[in-house]
């Protein structure tokens, strides 16, 4: 009979830890991108505190790094949230920065990357009812690689199983 109680009371705490197992889930909120590493033009940018860890050398193509503001939405509408965000770039040689805009997600436990557009010399990434807008400097056919003269606005939207462009928009 004591054996039997026993047995019980191991098989009810195995489904309680398996329960508690189950509804502890991935999110990618939980992901500290200030503390994360990214790859630029196959250079690993380390990021401590949301800026560049290490220090830089003349061979390094980061100069620098700063993470910029997190927004977190579903964008694909699958119940999971996922994290919007604009890491600026400091570079060395004539580009002089970029603004790299991401967008992570949690699958099958994992940090997944959904979106990523570089824009050179910066950039601003918003979200907007899932809806994702990057405004940057514009080259006319003949501006000079120092001096865009134009901006340009691009939407992105999500649809069957990856972003698109919605929109895009060169202003003077």
């Amino acid at each position: 009979m004591a054996t039997s109680s026993l047995l019980s009371s191991v098989f009810i705490a195995l489904i309680c830890v398996c329960a508690q197992a189950q509804t502890h889930r991935a999110r990618v909120e939980d992901v500290n991108f200030g503390n994360h590493t990214f790859i630029f033009s196959e250079e690993k940018v380390e990021l401590s505190n949301g800026e560049l860890k290490r220090n830089v050398g003349k061979e390094s193509v980061v100069l620098s790094a700063k993470l910029g503001r997190i927004c977190y939405s579903d964008f694909n509408a699958d119940g999971v949230t996922d994290a919007a965000f604009t890491l600026q770039l400091g570079i060395n040689g004539t580009i002089c920065s970029s603004a790299e805009h991401y967008v992570f997600t949690i699958r099958n436990g994992r940090l997944t990357e959904l979106f990523h557009q570089s824009r050179e010399k910066g950039g601003d990434m918003q979200v907007v009812n899932k809806t994702i807008i990057i405004t940057a400097p514009y080259w006319r056919q003949d501006d000079a690689h120092c001096c865009p003269t134009a901006q340009m606005t691009e939407k992105y939207g999500w649809r069957k199983g990856y972003f698109y462009p919605i929109q895009k928009i060169i202003n003077e």
